[in-house]
């Protein structure tokens, strides 16, 4: 919890977005999951950090941070052949509540699924949850959320997209699992 209270100070601090990534980023990388879960629940996103265009904020690169990290993790559940379907979509709704990314979400799990729908090592399961789940986000994006027991559920437009690939990002993070 230590380190969650460090970068939110730092994100605190304001500043130059560069200089602060470099005091941030290594915090970011001794953080577990459960406490980047944690410090992405804790970051409030305003108007400048959710522009589509421009220079990112240094709370946008958090975030975008936590995303890649969150992506990471639920990709390896994702390849477990014997996972519920059901419970892997709550996990997903679970780690990925931040409508503006949804989208991109659902483009990089397809994308994954792509890559592997030909493998002859993975099982079919596998290749089935990988698709579920982009689609699942996909309708999320379009239907505005992921609860469509809320009233309202899917009126309106769409949240705005943002992305939050690796290579999308100037400082890509290693690579997690767990």
């Amino acid at each position: 919890m230590t380190g969650i209270f460090a970068i939110l100070r730092l994100l605190r601090a304001g500043g130059e977005a560069d200089a602060r990534w470099e005091q941030v980023e290594p915090l970011l990388d001794a953080l577990s999951l459960d406490e980047a879960i944690e410090l992405d629940h804790r970051i409030t996103l305003g108007k400048d950090d959710l522009r589509a265009h421009g220079r990112r904020t240094i709370k946008r690169r958090v975030v975008e941070y936590l995303q890649q990290r969150k992506l990471a993790a639920f990709v390896y559940e994702c390849f477990d052949p014997f996972v519920n379907p059901w419970v892997l979509e709550a996990r997903m709704q679970a780690l990925f509540w931040r409508l503006e990314f949804i989208r991109s979400l659902a483009d990089q799990l397809e994308e994954i699924a792509e890559a592997h729908k030909y493998d002859t090592e993975i099982p079919w399961t596998v290749s089935g949850n990988l698709f579920g789940m982009a689609n699942s986000a996909l309708l999320a994006w379009h239907m505005g959320g992921w609860d469509e027991t809320v009233a309202g559920y899917g009126l309106g437009e769409p949240p705005p997209a943002l992305d939050f690939r690796a290579g999308a990002a100037p400082a890509a993070p290693r690579s997690w699992v767990g």
